[in-house]
């Protein structure tokens, strides 16, 4: 398989059915530009038989990180009639070891399978070596993004993943995605904001399982105001957990407004009154922190001088040497 430092080159790990294919799943009707470059790609090396399509045990199959973690126990019971009722449309992707499947893609389908207790799956095969496993991650968040099958929690703390294990900057893994860069970014902050909220959230799994809920768009519009008031918006979401119901965004716009207002300083009247109710050790520790603040930016001011003094000698030394 190809991997240079542009990407992934899926094509060379996965076959994917061409439009004529009977294989094809109607699940995938509308592709990104990304998909149909890797499919026109595939199409050029497949051979006369199409795809190498093979049945394998269920079994032998470990299915390991996928970004997909809540799955609809009912959805995946239909799924499984339908797949009894029509067969698989659209076959699995593994990733082989020596005596064991590393499950790529189709997680929901295997979950189906293993529902209807079925012993084997058709399944395209890549050999272990073909996909360096720091690549997985992009893999499967590629084939659930065309599916529409994570929420934006799962999708966010996928994108972060990628983002920390590859060291991808915004640009490239937007293009990676066939995404935006701000909608990269805006997944950025998604999954940092959660990460943030877990400890206060551990004991209260209702509001926890709410957050994980809550779409982008939200944690986008209160990202502001959980950085300057996170118990009160945790408390302001708990009522709409209590209803299961998501904020509008008229609704959030207002509540951090009324945040803002309230945190807005006095800056007339506070320091008077702050200094009044101040013991004389808080005094001394404060002139102290002071006195250290204005060190520091001493010594930050003498560097700056330094370098200043410095560049301006090199700069007349070169005026020097021309007019020579």
């Amino acid at each position: 398989m190809k991997f240079s430092k542009k990407g992934i080159d899926l094509g060379d790990a996965f076959g994917l059915a061409d439009d004529n294919s009977s294989n094809q799943s109607p699940e995938i009707t509308e592709e990104s530009s990304i998909i149909k470059e890797i499919k026109a790609l595939n199409n050029k090396q497949k051979t006369k038989n199409g795809l190498n399509v093979t049945e394998i045990p269920v079994s032998l199959i470990r299915s390991n990180n996928n970004p997909r973690k809540h799955f609809d126990e009912n959805k995946l019971k239909q799924l499984a009639t339908n797949i009894k009722e029509r067969g698989l449309l659209q076959p699995i992707g593994v990733r082989k070891h020596s005596d064991w499947y590393e499950l790529i893609y189709g997680e929901r389908r295997f979950r189906a399978f293993k529902i209807n207790n079925y012993k084997t799956i058709p399944a395209i095969i890549s050999d272990v070596k073909q996909i360096p496993p720091e690549t997985i991650p992009e893999i499967q968040l590629l084939e659930n993004l065309q599916r529409e099958d994570l929420t934006d929690h799962e999708t966010a703390q996928a994108v972060l993943k990628i983002s920390n294990t590859q060291g991808y900057t915004d640009e490239k893994l937007a293009k990676i995605l066939n995404m935006s860069v701000a909608w990269v970014k805006q997944k950025m902050i998604h999954a940092n904001l959660i990460s943030s909220l877990e400890n206060e959230v551990k004991d209260n799994t209702k509001l926890s399982d709410y957050l994980f809920a809550l779409p982008t768009t939200v944690f986008i519009d209160l990202q502001s105001s959980l950085k300057s008031n996170k118990k009160k918006v945790l408390n302001w979401l708990e009522n709409y957990a209590k209803t299961d119901t998501i904020p509008k965004k008229q609704e959030v716009r207002d509540f951090t407004k009324s945040i803002k207002i309230n945190i807005q300083p006095d800056r007339k009247s506070t320091p008077e009154k702050n200094i009044k109710t101040l013991t004389i050790n808080q005094l001394i520790r404060l002139i102290a922190s002071i006195d250290k603040k204005i060190a520091n930016l001493n010594a930050e001011k003498s560097h700056y001088e330094k370098s200043l003094k410095s560049r301006l000698e090199e700069k007349n030394n070169k005026k020097k040497k021309i007019s020579k």
